[in-house]
């Protein structure tokens, strides 16, 4: 059966669109447990299973201890599971498994020296019963456990519990200029008091009863983000709002989602947007697979694939857990292997100033696949799943023909002048 593939190609895209992942070799363990990646000051901190707390001077070329006083880690019992920067201070939490309980640690001199700031959290022998999220901006800090969120300035001397009726167990946090966003009673609600006061809008559009996932901001524009679902059904949602929450406008992802590993609809498991990019990661759709990984380069009108380089896992559970903005590249960190890079040098990608219509067929082929394309092109390439590059042919035709041998997923990338395309998952059966 034909399938027929719109690609929308964009003009003068950023390397980043297209670059491929590249490892940082993090580890040489191929189950390696990664849980946090941050920058801060011009270095770049994580946390991994068995290193520990570590960090790199280089731009992930090399990773070193942080060798910090104040708390130790064991890949067994205790890990860092945030990581915060406010600028002026290094705030990790870390989370012990024994008793199932979480220390706030803060630097003030780069991650050498760590003490505690615990002060006003609820705390049972001197540790906080797990905290689920933590968020900073502008010198402030919002801790998520148990009994309700936290909120101080770095340079307080306690934190102190949001009250707001509508938003003391709100887990989602984002921030834009001088306002705090969070997610609370199924509606967003808004600060202009760091914390203190909460308004909410209309949410016309939005679905009922919505469970978020995500909440982020654009930094560029201040258009906010929310991922998740209706309380009423699985079918999950990316949608924005330019007003606060006024109204929303969805953003069809549908036709990338399926069942995850285990059978159950998939969720965005972490978004990240800036300029026009948008890129998000699903709970992986089964084994062996790469992560579901996608990226838009035109504010989420459309989605493409955006894996290569990335390995596959024979569990099938990888994910992207954490994006971040360092140096002029963007990191990845999965969930497990390897915490992962690419360029990310310009953002101004706001025009779809040309498209190619593509007709693959068959997809999935027991071996030649056929092109047909609305104008000639000048080159295919073919890549594997972990981004080597297998198959090139040059051509100024509008109809081609390639033969893959060996059964596996592939990804095509059609090029014409200066336009670059990738078509997910072509399929060698």
């Amino acid at each position: 059966m034909k399938k027929s593939l719109l690609l929308l190609i964009l003009f003068n895209v950023s390397l980043c669109v297209y670059a491929q992942w590249q490892p940082t070799g993090i580890s040489t363990n191929t189950i390696e447990g990664i849980y946090n990646v941050a920058s801060h000051n011009g270095e770049l901190f994580a946390s991994v299973n068995t290193a520990g707390f570590i960090k790199s001077t280089d731009n992930g070329s090399s990773w070193n201890p942080v060798g910090q006083t104040g708390f130790v880690t064991n890949e067994n019992s205790r890990r860092v599971t945030h990581i915060q920067s406010t600028g002026t201070a290094l705030y990790v939490v870390t989370f012990y498994a024994n008793t199932a309980s979480s220390m706030i640690y803060k630097s003030l001199d780069n991650g050498q020296t760590f003490v505690p700031d615990v002060t006003g959290i609820p705390t049972n022998s001197g540790e906080i019963v797990d905290v689920d999220y933590f968020y900073s901006h502008n010198d402030y800090l919002v801790a998520v456990v148990n009994s309700g969120n936290y909120i101080k300035h770095v340079n307080d001397a306690s934190w102190q519990r949001n009250n707001n009726a509508s938003t003391e167990f709100s887990e989602h946090f984002a921030f834009y200029g001088s306002k705090f966003y969070a997610w609370g009673s199924y509606h967003l609600g808004t600060s202009t008091d760091n914390g203190q006061t909460w308004t909410f809008a209309g949410d016309a559009n939005l679905p009922p009863y919505f469970l978020a996932n995500n909440l982020t901001v654009n930094p560029d524009s201040g258009r906010i983000y929310v991922s998740g679902r209706s309380l009423f059904n699985y079918d999950q949602k990316l949608l924005y709002t330019d007003n606060e929450g006024v109204s929303w406008t969805d953003i069809d992802i549908s036709s990338h989602l399926s069942n995850n590993w285990i059978g159950v609809a998939q969720s965005i498991q972490e978004l990240f947007v800036k300029g026009s990019y948008v890129q998000f990661s699903l709970d992986n759709n089964g084994n062996p697979s790469v992560p579901d990984i996608f990226v838009s380069t035109d504010g989420g009108v459309n989605f493409t694939a955006d894996v290569l380089g990335l390995p596959s896992n024979s569990s099938g559970t990888t994910t992207a857990v954490k994006f971040v903005l360092h140096n002029n590249n963007l990191f990845m960190a999965l969930n497990f292997i390897d915490i992962y890079r690419k360029p990310f040098s310009t953002l101004s990608i706001d025009k779809v100033t040309q498209s190619l219509d593509v007709l693959i067929y068959p997809n999935p082929s027991n071996g030649i696949f056929n092109f047909k394309f609305n104008s000639p092109i000048k080159q295919i390439q073919v890549f594997n799943v972990q981004g080597t590059l297998i198959q090139s042919i040059e051509s100024n035709m509008s109809m081609e023909s390639i033969k893959i041998d060996e059964k596996g997923i592939y990804f095509v990338k059609i090029i014409n002048a200066n336009i670059h395309a990738t078509i997910k998952k072509v399929i060698r059966n």
